[in-house]
């Protein structure tokens, strides 16, 4: 009971409480390293990882929608309690605004879907 090792992995000697050792198992092979290239990455085999294609565009589309609709419903005065409310020019400019936010996430969902496609 004097020298008995408390798991299946011993330490290396020299590590103490420096932790500067790393765990071997009882026959002496060292532990498989979690990525089999070596480097600390994924694995070889594992596929690559796909960019976050289209996010920014439907994201921006999603607010310019919002602010397309809100600055329509206060040209037209359904919203009130605002310079811009009232004012027939926001009427105008908010529908197109909202147009584009409608184009932008169009846009990122088809390069969405092309991204996932390869």
């Amino acid at each position: 009971m004097v020298n008995e090792p408390t798991s299946a992995f011993p330490e290396v000697p020299g590590s103490g409480a420096s932790g500067a050792g790393a765990p071997v198992p009882h026959d002496g092979t060292p532990a498989e390293p979690a990525s089999r290239n070596g480097l600390g990455g994924p694995p070889v085999d594992a596929p690559p990882p796909r960019p976050l294609t289209g996010w920014l565009s439907m994201a921006l589309g999603i607010l310019f929608v919002f602010l397309g609709a809100l600055w329509t419903l206060q040209g037209m005065d359904v919203l009130s309690g605002s310079k811009m409310s009232g004012a027939s020019i926001w009427s105008v400019i908010g529908p197109i605004v909202a147009l584009v936010g409608l184009i932008l996430i169009v846009l990122g969902v088809r390069r969405r879907s092309k991204s996932k496609r390869s």
